[in-house]
């Protein structure tokens, strides 16, 4: 895993890290959408933070 990256709903950058762990305690009730980025591959998955 190279990056993953947090947005929210409107698409602006929330988090980014190149760590293995993304700390979403600080994030507000929500919905965040999440990018897994890899050498060779990109995953977007929609984050519930409740």
């Amino acid at each position: 895993m190279e990056k993953i990256t947090v947005y929210n709903s409107l698409g602006r950058l929330v988090k980014s890290s190149t760590d293995h762990n993304v700390n979403t305690s600080n994030l507000s009730s929500g919905l965040y959408i999440l990018e897994i980025k890899t050498s060779n591959s990109r995953l977007i998955r929609k984050l519930i933070v409740d």
